[in-house]
């Protein structure tokens, strides 16, 4: 199978080499977020390279094109404005939405979570005032039991609100 070259524009090739099969799905995924390819579109990137697509985890989050030309558009400007997954994640910022809050797409493990860093992180808590706690853990709380209900046992959802149950008494009290 080496050899087998895709060209998605000048000077952008995608090579496969049975040497190189690890580095292949590193690149290709990266080259297919910069083509902003869907997820169909991706998939059929890999398979014309001799790859069997990768399985997609709910875990592992998709922009769609459009809403990156969005952000793209926006972060030429002072606009805050960040993506947000199912479970709170932070898939993408503007500029201003990470001086104003941080960058929050380099967690990793249950992390990403902003209900999880809600509950276990103190940091996350220090943009808000005190009376506010309550309401803010009770709102985080509801929105995991939604997408638990939504997604249903063993999902990413699911083990989140279990990691969470035996980590920390607060939640498991609301």
């Amino acid at each position: 199978m080496g050899g087998c070259v895709l060209v998605a524009s000048p000077g952008l090739g995608l090579r496969r080499d049975e040497e190189r099969d690890g580095e292949f799905e590193a690149v290709g995924g990266a080259r297919a977020r910069g083509l902003r390819l869907t997820p169909d579109e991706r998939d059929h990137l890999f398979l014309l390279a001799g790859y069997r697509t990768a399985r997609r985890d709910l875990r592992v989050q998709h922009v769609s094109p459009g809403l990156m030309r969005v952000m793209d558009g926006l972060s030429d400007t002072d606009t805050t404005a960040q993506v947000m997954g199912p479970l709170g994640e932070t898939l993408l910022q503007t500029p201003s939405a990470v001086a104003l809050l941080g960058e929050q797409t380099q967690y990793t493990g249950n992390a990403p979570s902003a209900t999880y860093r809600w509950f276990t992180d103190p940091a996350a808590r220090e943009r808000f005032a005190p009376e506010e706690h309550h309401n803010n853990s009770r709102t985080n709380v509801a929105l995991l039991r939604a997408a638990v209900t939504r997604d249903g046992p063993g999902s990413p959802s699911a083990d989140l609100a279990d990691t969470l149950l035996h980590t920390t008494e607060e939640f498991a009290r609301l």
